[in-house]
């Protein structure tokens, strides 16, 4: 390392060549939350949310919050770039494969009942709520078969389902998708999707008089189709 001393005044300015401060490292970068990891995060001025989930970091803070948000990105608590980190991945195909069950017989096999009374007894699927699945599932009866009696079962689920009706809403701006893995030993691995859109949002519009039912879930389910 190769040093420099400047007069200016009557202080010693010390130049280093060939590093930086962390400070200079990181000022005006851009950083993320990585949500699998943590819902929040603060430093500073700087305060990270799923609401909320990237920011600019500026020159005015303490050597400690940048070394913080330093250590934070080699953890893989915050990663660099404006990037949305679902707390959840949604796995494709998913609301696929419920529709497949009952397109073509409806809910009269025994696969299909048993398949839809264990996803609305957990809730979810791959990261697919219970009424999203259903939801998609009403929504390509309506375009295609027009069964009453499927569709009248399915709003039925709908109505007695008790569960949010998605597990996250990305905000509005959210850019890209990055997949992280934080392995046993530490180290991180990422993959991004570069400049694609969040495809975890929900594409079929929730029920708007959506209202659970008195009884359980389960209850409910298992009256319907038995």
């Amino acid at each position: 390392m190769v040093k420099k001393q400047q007069k200016e005044t009557n202080n010693v300015v010390s130049v280093s060549i060939g590093s930086t401060t962390v400070k200079e490292r990181l000022s005006g970068k851009v950083i993320s939350i990585n949500l699998k990891a943590s819902t929040y995060f603060g430093v500073g001025d700087i305060w990270l949310s799923p609401e909320k989930y990237w920011a600019e970091v500026p020159d005015n803070l303490s050597n400690e919050d940048y070394e913080i948000i330093e250590k934070s990105i080699a953890k893989g608590t915050i990663i660099l770039g404006k990037t949305f980190v679902p707390p959840v991945d949604k796995a494709s195909n998913i609301k696929e494969k419920y529709w497949l069950l009952i397109k073509n017989n409806g809910f009269e096999t025994k696969e299909a009942k048993s398949k839809f009374t264990d996803l609305v007894r957990r809730g979810q699927d791959s990261g697919w709520t219970a009424i999203e699945i259903a939801q998609f599932c009403l929504d390509q009866e309506n375009n295609s078969k027009k069964r009453k009696n499927v569709i009248t079962l399915l709003n039925q689920l709908i109505t007695q389902y008790r569960g949010p009706i998605q597990l996250y809403e990305p905000p509005d701006d959210a850019e890209g998708v990055k997949k992280i893995t934080i392995n046993a030993d530490g180290s991180v691995e990422a993959e991004t999707n570069s400049g694609k859109k969040v495809a975890n949002k929900i594409e079929t519009s929730p029920p708007k008089n959506h209202v659970p039912g008195n009884k359980s879930t389960s209850d409910a389910v298992n009256e319907l189709f038995n």
